[in-house]
């Protein structure tokens, strides 16, 4: 199995509901950081790829037809690189909206997602922690230090490095290969962006700001 999809939005733009959808459209799983909070054996490869811009792809998202949300929406040159047929789904949203919802999960000193992960990491036994611990920091300096370079709580300098992201990956993405969605337009446009059939049930949305996966939303 090889990425045919790839998404390029930033958390709080809807990455987790585009990870559900795309679920329904594929019929197969999504790459999301949650993958790597949950099952940490391929930390090493995305941190070499931390390390060196590169990694084995391949082995990184095996099993997976999709894949989008913080980490991977760092390396889209590389991915486009590395998977040329694939296509690219951009979601965006107003950027002080962005911002607003962004404080209080991602760019917040301790984001939920790792918060909660942190409560389900003490409860595990010794051998299960060693392999978790790496994976939990790791998705901590992905959104603290990566693309917001630690000034999470500077709103200027968060919405700057928001806007430059999305227009680099218009910049760099050829446009025949990148949509650029919005969550809230739903199964129509992006059905007809990846060229299948609309589905019957409604398109999903996660909107909390407070669990597990919905902080990464």
């Amino acid at each position: 199995m090889t990425l045919k999809i790839i998404g390029t939005g930033l958390a709080r733009t809807g990455t987790m509901s585009l990870k559900d959808a795309l679920e329904v459209l594929t019929g197969e799983p999504c790459y999301h950081m949650i993958e790597l909070l949950l099952n940490p054996e391929r930390l090493p490869l995305w941190e070499e790829a931390e390390e060196k811009q590169q990694t084995d792809w391949d082995s990184l998202f095996m099993g997976y037809s999709s894949a989008l949300g913080l980490p991977t929406t760092n390396y889209y040159a590389q991915l486009l690189e590395k998977y040329p047929a694939a296509k690219f789904v951009h979601t965006e949203r107003d950027p002080d909206s962005w911002y607003e919802s962004a404080a209080t999960t991602i760019l917040s000193s301790t984001p939920p997602i790792v918060r909660e992960f942190g409560a389900v990491f003490e409860s595990m036994d010794a051998s299960k922690k060693r392999g978790r611990l790496g994976a939990i920091r790791f998705a901590g300096r992905s959104i603290r230090e990566g693309l917001f370079r630690g000034q999470m709580a500077d709103k200027n300098a968060a919405i700057r490095a928001f806007n430059e992201h999305n227009e680099s990956v218009k910049a760099t993405i050829p446009s025949d290969k990148l949509f650029v969605f919005r969550i809230e337009d739903g199964w129509g446009p992006l059905c007809d962006f990846l060229d299948v059939e609309v589905p019957q049930n409604s398109f999903p949305h996660r909107n909390s700001r407070n669990t597990f996966a919905d902080s990464m939303e």
